[in-house]
C-alpha cells in the first residue's frame, strides 16, 4: 500500500469513528510529532560531534570530496593489507572490504571479532 492509499484509509477510519478516546489518541500522536525536533532525539555525544563539526566548518577546516575519497582509499587499502576488520560503515558488518572511519588509518577491532 502506497502512502497516499494509507492516508485515505486512515481518513476513512477517522471519519467513521464516534469514539472520542480514539480521536483524542490520534490528535495526541499528531501533536507529539509536530512538537518533536530530531535534535532532541539524538544523544548528547551525537550533538557534541555535530557541534564540533560545525565549528570546524566555520573555521574553514574542511576537506574536499576528492580529499575524503583519497583518505578512504588509503585507509581501506591499509586495512585490507593487514586483513583487519574496520569499523562498521552504514550499518554493514565489519570486514576487510568495509569502508573504515575516515581519518583513522589504524585498524579498529569490531566487537564481534
Amino acid at each position: 500500500m502506497n502512502p497516499q492509499e494509507k492516508k485515505l484509509e486512515l481518513v476513512q477510519l477517522i471519519l467513521n469513528t464516534n469514539k472520542p478516546a480514539v480521536l483524542a489518541k490520534v490528535e495526541a500522536v499528531f501533536k507529539k510529532e509536530k512538537g518533536t525536533d530530531w535534535w532532541d532525539e539524538i544523544s548528547e555525544a551525537e550533538r557534541k560531534t555535530i557541534e564540533e563539526g560545525l565549528s570546524e566548518a566555520d573555521r574553514g577546516e574542511l576537506l574536499s570530496h576528492e580529499e575524503v575519497l583519497k583518505e578512504v582509499k588509503y585507509t581501506t587499502e591499509y586495512n585490507q593489507e593487514k586483513g583487519t576488520p574496520t569499523a562498521c560503515s552504514l550499518g554493514q558488518p565489519a570486514g576487510p572490504q568495509e569502508t573504515p572511519l575516515i581519518g583513522n588509518p589504524v585498524p579498529i577491532k569490531h566487537p564481534s571479532h
